[in-house]
């Protein structure tokens, strides 16, 4: 289910890549984020949201939720499903509407 390669850190400081922390500080890379994990293929779009979502909170957990959640801003889709069908623009729309939804 989770993955993490030697170089995975700098794609994570650069959001180019979703990663969660427990509380013991162990840091994961959710699979779901990916069309394929050998080639480290991640959904398009994915930088994008995430970058959408830093804008709201730094709840990796909460960005967790949103990315496999529905979303009445998709329909009830959720972001993912959204974004596995190209549909990267409205995701990436409706993320910065629930990010400015978290910031308030």
């Amino acid at each position: 289910m989770i993955k993490k390669w030697p170089d995975s850190e700098l794609e994570i400081s650069a959001n180019r890549l979703l990663y969660v922390q427990t509380n013991d500080g162990a840091v994961f890379i959710p699979l779901v984020q990916f069309i394929d994990v050998d080639e480290r293929r991640v959904v398009p779009g994915i930088p994008e949201v995430l970058t959408a979502l830093a804008r709201g909170s730094q709840d990796r957990w909460e960005w967790v939720r949103y990315l496999t959640g529905g979303s009445p801003g998709l329909d009830g889709r959720s972001p993912l499903d959204a974004l596995r069908a190209s549909d990267v623009d409205t995701v990436v729309a409706d993320a910065r509407r629930v990010a400015a939804a978290w910031s308030h």
